[in-house]
């Protein structure tokens, strides 16, 4: 079950399964995060060039996540061991456009937690909260096409592939197309 309270001017999130626990971030979780970010595997088809990040930049990332519900602008949780409540990814919304209520959905995840079905269990979470609790209508993911992994679990959470966007990122050195998956509000199942 996924719950929401207010708290600091912020609302807080928790839902919990066997393996892991989504919660509102910490700075606590800096150093966990520039880890993730730092890793060039992890790091490989999300959007950026290698991050070579600090712990100014990774504290930054996390103040970055706790003000976007504030802001009305969406939502970024991190991913937990439940064991030990230690940051091992994070998930959400982001880059909300209130005109057309519509967001675009981010994540990542440590190597040692993939194909784990974490982030599936995730992204429905993410997707209950921006289409019952936000109402927004669509939510988009824009996926690097070798990215096959990330293909396959948006698929298995209801995305649809609407196309490609031709040389739209410059990244290491070149153009890579991206493909543009999307779910509706209609189209959501728990």
């Amino acid at each position: 079950m996924i719950g929401f309270s207010m708290g600091e001017n912020l609302m807080s999130a928790i839902f919990e399964n066997e393996m892991i626990r989504l919660r509102d971030a910490v700075l606590n979780d800096a150093e966990e995060l520039l880890h993730t970010n730092n890793d060039d595997e992890v790091m490989m088809y999300y959007g950026k060039n290698p991050y070579n990040q600090d712990i100014q930049g990774a504290r930054d990332e996390i103040l970055w996540f706790r003000s976007l519900l504030a802001e009305n602008k969406g939502v970024r949780w991190v991913i937990a061991d439940k064991a030990s409540n230690q940051y091992i990814g994070d998930i959400g919304v982001f880059n909300f456009e209130p005109d057309h209520n519509r967001a675009e959905l981010g994540f990542k995840l440590q190597k040692k937690y993939w194909n784990k079905g974490i982030m599936r269990v995730c992204i429905q979470q993410v997707l209950e909260f921006a289409f019952e609790e936000k109402s927004y209508n669509r939510i988009e993911a824009l996926v690097d096409p070798r990215n096959i992994g990330c293909q396959k679990t948006l698929k298995k959470n209801g995305f649809q592939l609407e196309g490609a966007l031709r040389e739209y990122e410059f990244e290491r050195g070149q153009y890579i197309d991206l493909q543009m998956y999307s779910i509706l509000r209609r189209e959501f199942s728990k």
